[in-house]
Protein backbone atom coordinates (compact mmCIF):
# COMPACT_ATOMS: atom_id res chain seq x y z
CA UNK A 1 0.00 0.00 0.00
CA UNK A 2 1.30 3.43 -0.97
CA UNK A 3 2.39 5.64 1.92
CA UNK A 4 1.33 9.18 1.03
CA UNK A 5 1.65 12.09 3.49
CA UNK A 6 -1.46 13.31 5.27
CA UNK A 7 -2.89 16.80 4.86
CA UNK A 8 -1.61 17.71 8.31
CA UNK A 9 1.94 16.64 7.51
CA UNK A 10 2.00 18.61 4.25
CA UNK A 11 0.81 21.74 6.08
CA UNK A 12 3.43 21.29 8.80
CA UNK A 13 6.14 20.86 6.17
CA UNK A 14 4.94 24.02 4.40
CA UNK A 15 5.27 25.99 7.65
CA UNK A 16 8.69 24.53 8.44
CA UNK A 17 10.00 25.20 4.91
CA UNK A 18 9.84 28.98 5.25
CA UNK A 19 12.31 30.81 7.48
CA UNK A 20 11.36 34.05 9.21
CA UNK A 21 13.39 36.23 6.84
CA UNK A 22 13.68 34.29 3.58
CA UNK A 23 10.70 35.84 1.83
CA UNK A 24 9.80 38.84 3.98
CA UNK A 25 10.42 42.11 2.07
CA UNK A 26 13.11 40.72 -0.27
CA UNK A 27 10.69 38.99 -2.68
CA UNK A 28 7.63 41.08 -1.92
CA UNK A 29 5.96 38.04 -0.35
CA UNK A 30 5.26 37.70 3.35
CA UNK A 31 5.98 34.53 5.30
CA UNK A 32 2.25 33.86 5.69
CA UNK A 33 1.70 34.21 1.93
CA UNK A 34 4.58 31.86 1.18
CA UNK A 35 3.27 29.23 3.59
CA UNK A 36 -0.14 29.41 1.88
CA UNK A 37 1.53 28.96 -1.51
CA UNK A 38 3.51 25.94 -0.30
CA UNK A 39 0.42 24.31 1.19
CA UNK A 40 -1.25 24.45 -2.23
CA UNK A 41 1.95 23.31 -3.97
CA UNK A 42 2.39 20.26 -1.71
CA UNK A 43 -1.29 19.45 -2.22
CA UNK A 44 -0.65 19.53 -5.98
CA UNK A 45 2.40 17.29 -5.53
CA UNK A 46 0.38 14.83 -3.48
CA UNK A 47 -2.00 14.58 -6.42
CA UNK A 48 0.72 14.30 -9.08
CA UNK A 49 2.73 11.62 -7.29
CA UNK A 50 -0.30 9.31 -7.23
CA UNK A 51 -0.58 9.40 -11.03
CA UNK A 52 1.30 7.34 -13.60
CA UNK A 53 4.49 8.92 -14.94
CA UNK A 54 2.74 9.72 -18.23
CA UNK A 55 -0.16 11.43 -16.48
CA UNK A 56 2.21 13.29 -14.14
CA UNK A 57 4.20 14.71 -17.06
CA UNK A 58 1.10 15.80 -18.98
CA UNK A 59 -0.74 17.30 -15.98
CA UNK A 60 2.42 19.07 -14.78
CA UNK A 61 2.93 20.64 -18.20
CA UNK A 62 -0.69 21.81 -18.26
CA UNK A 63 -0.39 23.35 -14.78
CA UNK A 64 2.77 25.28 -15.70
CA UNK A 65 1.13 26.45 -18.94
CA UNK A 66 -1.80 27.87 -16.94
CA UNK A 67 0.43 29.50 -14.32
CA UNK A 68 2.62 31.15 -16.99
CA UNK A 69 -0.48 32.57 -18.66
CA UNK A 70 -1.74 33.88 -15.32
CA UNK A 71 1.62 35.55 -14.69
CA UNK A 72 1.64 37.19 -18.14
CA UNK A 73 -1.93 38.45 -17.76
CA UNK A 74 -1.01 39.78 -14.33
CA UNK A 75 1.83 42.00 -15.60
CA UNK A 76 0.38 43.05 -18.98
CA UNK A 77 -2.10 45.89 -19.47
CA UNK A 78 -5.56 44.56 -18.71
CA UNK A 79 -7.76 43.69 -21.68
CA UNK A 80 -10.84 45.92 -21.75
CA UNK A 81 -13.21 43.50 -23.51
CA UNK A 82 -15.37 40.79 -22.03
CA UNK A 83 -12.90 38.06 -23.00
CA UNK A 84 -9.17 38.18 -23.72
CA UNK A 85 -8.27 36.33 -26.95
CA UNK A 86 -4.54 37.06 -26.67
CA UNK A 87 -3.70 33.59 -25.41
CA UNK A 88 -6.22 31.60 -27.46
CA UNK A 89 -4.72 28.38 -28.81
CA UNK A 90 -4.77 29.68 -32.40
CA UNK A 91 -2.80 32.81 -31.51
CA UNK A 92 0.96 33.20 -31.83
CA UNK A 93 1.50 33.24 -28.06
CA UNK A 94 -1.16 30.68 -27.26
CA UNK A 95 1.31 27.79 -26.96
CA UNK A 96 3.27 26.69 -23.91
CA UNK A 97 6.54 27.29 -25.77
CA UNK A 98 5.58 30.84 -26.75
CA UNK A 99 4.50 31.71 -23.21
CA UNK A 100 7.87 30.51 -21.90
CA UNK A 101 9.74 32.57 -24.50
CA UNK A 102 7.62 35.68 -23.91
CA UNK A 103 8.04 35.45 -20.14
CA UNK A 104 11.81 35.31 -20.61
CA UNK A 105 11.94 38.17 -23.12
CA UNK A 106 9.85 40.34 -20.79
CA UNK A 107 12.28 39.64 -17.95
CA UNK A 108 9.75 37.77 -15.82
CA UNK A 109 11.93 34.65 -15.61
CA UNK A 110 15.69 34.25 -15.92
CA UNK A 111 17.59 32.15 -18.46
CA UNK A 112 17.91 29.17 -16.12
CA UNK A 113 14.18 29.06 -15.41
CA UNK A 114 13.40 29.48 -19.11
CA UNK A 115 15.63 26.51 -19.99
CA UNK A 116 14.12 24.38 -17.23
CA UNK A 117 10.57 25.13 -18.42
CA UNK A 118 11.53 24.22 -21.98
CA UNK A 119 12.87 20.88 -20.70
CA UNK A 120 9.56 20.16 -18.95
CA UNK A 121 7.73 21.11 -22.15
CA UNK A 122 9.82 18.59 -24.14
CA UNK A 123 9.21 15.88 -21.55
CA UNK A 124 5.49 16.63 -21.59
CA UNK A 125 5.40 16.42 -25.40
CA UNK A 126 7.25 13.10 -25.46
CA UNK A 127 4.90 11.52 -22.92
CA UNK A 128 1.87 12.89 -24.75
CA UNK A 129 2.88 11.77 -28.25
CA UNK A 130 5.08 8.67 -27.88
CA UNK A 131 3.22 5.46 -28.55
CA UNK A 132 5.87 3.40 -26.77
CA UNK A 133 5.96 3.32 -22.99
CA UNK A 134 7.96 6.34 -21.80
CA UNK A 135 9.47 6.76 -18.32
CA UNK A 136 11.42 9.45 -16.52
CA UNK A 137 14.36 7.01 -16.39
CA UNK A 138 14.46 6.43 -20.17
CA UNK A 139 17.49 7.30 -22.27
CA UNK A 140 15.67 10.34 -23.66
CA UNK A 141 14.29 11.72 -20.37
CA UNK A 142 17.00 10.94 -17.78
CA UNK A 143 19.50 13.61 -18.98
CA UNK A 144 16.72 16.20 -18.99
CA UNK A 145 15.70 15.21 -15.47
CA UNK A 146 19.31 15.49 -14.26
CA UNK A 147 19.39 19.08 -15.57
CA UNK A 148 16.05 19.87 -13.96
CA UNK A 149 17.12 18.50 -10.58
CA UNK A 150 20.34 20.52 -10.75
CA UNK A 151 18.24 23.67 -11.34
CA UNK A 152 15.66 22.85 -8.65
CA UNK A 153 18.19 22.06 -5.91
CA UNK A 154 18.87 25.82 -5.66
CA UNK A 155 15.43 26.13 -4.05
CA UNK A 156 14.74 24.95 -0.50
CA UNK A 157 11.34 23.77 -1.75
CA UNK A 158 12.96 20.89 -3.63
CA UNK A 159 14.49 19.19 -0.57
CA UNK A 160 11.30 19.75 1.43
CA UNK A 161 9.22 18.14 -1.31
CA UNK A 162 11.55 15.15 -1.65
CA UNK A 163 11.59 14.63 2.11
CA UNK A 164 7.81 14.91 2.38
CA UNK A 165 7.14 12.26 -0.28
CA UNK A 166 10.20 10.04 0.21
CA UNK A 167 8.17 7.17 1.71
CA UNK A 168 6.02 6.63 -1.36
CA UNK A 169 6.78 3.62 -3.52
CA UNK A 170 7.20 5.68 -6.68
CA UNK A 171 10.50 5.68 -8.57
CA UNK A 172 13.20 8.15 -7.60
CA UNK A 173 12.83 9.80 -11.01
CA UNK A 174 9.08 10.23 -10.57
CA UNK A 175 9.61 11.78 -7.14
CA UNK A 176 12.34 14.12 -8.39
CA UNK A 177 10.30 15.28 -11.39
CA UNK A 178 7.31 16.04 -9.18
CA UNK A 179 9.53 17.94 -6.73
CA UNK A 180 10.92 19.99 -9.65
CA UNK A 181 7.37 20.91 -10.66
CA UNK A 182 6.69 21.99 -7.08
CA UNK A 183 9.63 24.42 -7.28
CA UNK A 184 8.40 25.82 -10.60
CA UNK A 185 4.82 26.32 -9.46
CA UNK A 186 6.07 27.99 -6.27
CA UNK A 187 8.13 30.44 -8.34
CA UNK A 188 5.28 31.28 -10.72
CA UNK A 189 2.54 31.65 -8.11
CA UNK A 190 4.90 33.72 -5.98
CA UNK A 191 5.63 35.90 -8.99
CA UNK A 192 1.92 36.53 -9.53
CA UNK A 193 1.70 37.81 -5.94
CA UNK A 194 4.94 39.80 -5.95
CA UNK A 195 5.25 41.30 -9.43
CA UNK A 196 3.61 44.52 -10.53
CA UNK A 197 2.32 45.45 -13.95
CA UNK A 198 4.91 46.39 -16.57
CA UNK A 199 5.57 50.11 -16.14
CA UNK A 200 5.50 52.17 -19.35
CA UNK A 201 5.00 55.76 -18.10
CA UNK A 202 4.40 57.37 -21.49
CA UNK A 203 3.05 54.94 -24.10
CA UNK A 204 3.16 56.14 -27.70
CA UNK A 205 0.00 57.64 -29.19
CA UNK A 206 -2.50 60.37 -28.43
CA UNK A 207 -5.04 58.69 -26.17
CA UNK A 208 -5.65 59.78 -22.62
CA UNK A 209 -3.89 57.73 -19.92
CA UNK A 210 -5.94 54.51 -19.78
CA UNK A 211 -8.17 53.69 -16.84
CA UNK A 212 -5.94 52.28 -14.14
CA UNK A 213 -2.85 54.12 -15.41
CA UNK A 214 -2.65 55.94 -12.07
CA UNK A 215 -1.85 52.53 -10.57
CA UNK A 216 1.28 52.35 -12.78
CA UNK A 217 2.39 55.99 -12.47
CA UNK A 218 3.13 58.24 -9.54
CA UNK A 219 0.54 60.92 -8.81
CA UNK A 220 2.80 63.60 -10.32
CA UNK A 221 3.37 61.55 -13.49
CA UNK A 222 -0.32 60.87 -13.95
CA UNK A 223 -1.29 64.54 -13.44
CA UNK A 224 1.45 65.75 -15.80
CA UNK A 225 0.48 63.31 -18.57
CA UNK A 226 -3.20 64.23 -18.25
CA UNK A 227 -2.60 68.01 -18.20
CA UNK A 228 -0.26 67.85 -21.20
CA UNK A 229 -2.87 65.91 -23.12
CA UNK A 230 -5.54 68.46 -22.14
CA UNK A 231 -3.42 71.40 -23.33
CA UNK A 232 -2.32 69.73 -26.57
CA UNK A 233 -5.80 68.65 -27.66
CA UNK A 234 -7.91 71.67 -26.65
CA UNK A 235 -8.59 74.08 -29.54
CA UNK A 236 -8.80 76.99 -27.10
CA UNK A 237 -5.06 76.69 -26.52
CA UNK A 238 -4.02 76.32 -30.16
CA UNK A 239 -0.88 78.35 -30.88
CA UNK A 240 -0.06 78.72 -27.20
CA UNK A 241 3.05 77.24 -25.63
CA UNK A 242 3.19 76.06 -22.05
CA UNK A 243 5.74 74.76 -19.59
CA UNK A 244 4.72 72.42 -16.77
CA UNK A 245 6.53 71.88 -13.49
CA UNK A 246 5.31 69.54 -10.75
CA UNK A 247 6.67 69.15 -7.26
CA UNK A 248 5.15 67.96 -3.97
CA UNK A 249 1.57 67.88 -5.27
CA UNK A 250 1.82 71.38 -6.76
CA UNK A 251 1.55 72.19 -10.46
CA UNK A 252 3.10 75.35 -11.91
CA UNK A 253 1.83 76.22 -15.38
CA UNK A 254 3.69 78.86 -17.40
CA UNK A 255 2.35 80.26 -20.67
CA UNK A 256 5.38 81.21 -22.73
CA UNK A 257 5.30 84.45 -24.76
CA UNK A 258 4.82 84.15 -28.52
CA UNK A 259 6.80 87.36 -29.18
CA UNK A 260 9.97 88.86 -27.76
CA UNK A 261 8.01 91.65 -26.09
CA UNK A 262 5.41 89.28 -24.69
CA UNK A 263 5.22 88.34 -21.04
CA UNK A 264 5.03 85.09 -19.16
CA UNK A 265 1.87 84.11 -17.39
CA UNK A 266 2.31 81.84 -14.39
CA UNK A 267 -0.40 79.97 -12.48
CA UNK A 268 -0.02 77.56 -9.61
CA UNK A 269 -2.41 74.79 -8.62
CA UNK A 270 -2.35 72.39 -5.71
CA UNK A 271 -3.77 68.92 -6.08
CA UNK A 272 -4.46 66.23 -3.52
CA UNK A 273 -4.16 62.47 -3.77
CA UNK A 274 -7.54 60.85 -3.05
CA UNK A 275 -7.69 58.20 -0.35
CA UNK A 276 -8.43 55.44 -2.88
CA UNK A 277 -5.83 56.65 -5.38
CA UNK A 278 -8.21 57.61 -8.24
CA UNK A 279 -6.79 60.83 -9.67
CA UNK A 280 -9.25 61.35 -12.54
CA UNK A 281 -11.64 63.64 -10.58
CA UNK A 282 -8.73 65.69 -9.26
CA UNK A 283 -7.34 66.10 -12.79
CA UNK A 284 -10.76 67.22 -14.03
CA UNK A 285 -10.93 69.86 -11.28
CA UNK A 286 -7.46 71.22 -12.09
CA UNK A 287 -8.08 71.32 -15.86
CA UNK A 288 -11.27 73.35 -15.27
CA UNK A 289 -9.24 75.89 -13.27
CA UNK A 290 -6.58 76.03 -16.00
CA UNK A 291 -9.22 76.66 -18.67
CA UNK A 292 -10.72 79.49 -16.61
CA UNK A 293 -7.40 81.16 -15.83
CA UNK A 294 -5.80 80.90 -19.29
CA UNK A 295 -8.89 82.22 -21.07
CA UNK A 296 -9.22 85.15 -18.65
CA UNK A 297 -5.56 85.89 -19.30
Amino acid sequence: MENYPSTDSTEIMAENSVSDTEYEDTNGITKAEMIAILKDVFKLMNSLIKESERATAIIAGARLDVDLERLLKHVLVKHTGSSDPLFDSDRAIGTFSAKIALSYRLGLIDAGFEHALQLVRKIRNDFAHQLDEETFASIRQKPRLVELVSWARKSSVFESAVQLFSKTEKSTEHLEFTAVISCMVTELVGGIKAMKKIHIPNPLGHDAPPQGAQMLLTADQYVEASIRLFLDNNVLFRGMHFMLELHDNELQLTRLPTTQSGKHNVWRYSFSIPKHGNMSKEVKRVTALIKRDVISG
